[in-house]
């Protein structure tokens, strides 16, 4: 068996997939890699705090509710290649 992949492994190869897919032309987005900045939290930055009294379902549905994709936009910043220096 080979050996499971960290939290922060995981973080940072979903936010690596997002970055892909808002650059490859076949998804019709294409925003130049330049552009875009990628980070993963891995448990660092939950949505939802696990508690000492959280029954295992109450801990698997946080802990769902934490892998997520965060995406924002600078204010102010242009995303698509407008061609100017």
């Amino acid at each position: 068996r080979g050996m499971a992949k960290s939290n922060w492994e995981l973080s940072g190869e979903r936010a690596a997939a997002v970055c892909r897919v808002f650059q490859e032309p076949q998804y019709g987005i294409n925003i130049p890699g330049e552009r875009l900045v990628l980070m993963g939290y891995a448990s660092f930055q939950p949505r939802e705090r696990v508690s000492r009294g959280d029954s295992p379902d109450t801990i698997k549905q946080k802990e769902a509710r934490n892998r997520r994709i965060e995406i924002r936009k600078i204010k102010g910043a242009h995303l698509l290649a407008t061609g100017k220096a």
